[in-house]
């Protein structure tokens, strides 16, 4: 405490931002990150974030078992997006493209924020961008998010509140509405609660306040 009372305001803010700054790290979940040549070629339909975090495609990246040293920190969600298409004629599918990343870095607030943990499915309106040679399909886009450590691999479907760890992550508890409205295409509804980081952001300054005043 004496250290405390004989340092600078100057050092002390110093120290508090350091602190500060291993918090809001340790606070981040890895999301692996990566897209397939087809989610690449076609990003702008799928996110309206440039893609300045994947520099090449990735085939690798559609594997079912995809496990990769390429993540992502991130402090919002983790998401897995499979675009699959079904042969109007046989009603094969085939898997179009993949994409993987953090949700905040790819994903505006707009196309995410309104949509819960676990899978969310939509017809996909990307076949009106693409060569007639896909006419013969229906496309569907299959989105999962989730909030634990490189969650979005293929277990994201079954298992996307992870194991004990989402509930002491106050990542998972950012904010999230239903996605059932009447107007809504998505085929899932969640809920969930909102995220408390502003709170500890308030906090924290209000403390820094009272300690710099010493």
């Amino acid at each position: 405490m004496l250290f405390w009372r004989a340092t600078s305001p100057l050092i002390r803010l110093l120290i508090l931002l350091g602190i500060l700054a291993t918090w809001h790290t340790s606070s981040a979940i890895k999301c692996y990150s990566c897209a397939n040549d087809f989610i690449v070629w076609q990003w702008r339909h799928f996110f309206l974030k440039r893609n300045y975090d994947i520099s090449t495609s990735d085939p690798e990246c559609t594997s079912r078992d995809y496990i990769s040293d390429l993540y992502q920190n991130c402090h919002s969600t983790c998401f897995v997006f499979y675009l699959n298409g079904t042969n109007k004629e046989t009603g094969h599918t085939t898997v179009l493209g993949v994409g993987r990343g953090c949700s905040a870095s790819f994903l505006t607030d707009d196309q995410h924020l309104h949509l819960g943990l676990g899978a969310h499915s939509r017809p996909s309106h990307v076949g009106e961008y693409l060569p007639h040679d896909f006419d013969q399909f229906d496309i569907t886009e299959h989105w999962c998010f989730c909030a634990t450590e490189k969650c979005n691999s293929e277990d994201c479907f079954s298992s996307p509140f992870g194991s004990r760890e989402y509930a002491s992550s106050y990542i998972a508890k950012r904010l999230q509405y239903s996605s059932s409205y009447s107007h809504n295409p998505w085929k899932y509804r969640n809920t969930g609660s909102r995220a408390i980081s502003s709170f500890f952001m308030m906090l924290f300054s209000i403390v820094l306040y009272k300690v710099l005043c010493l």
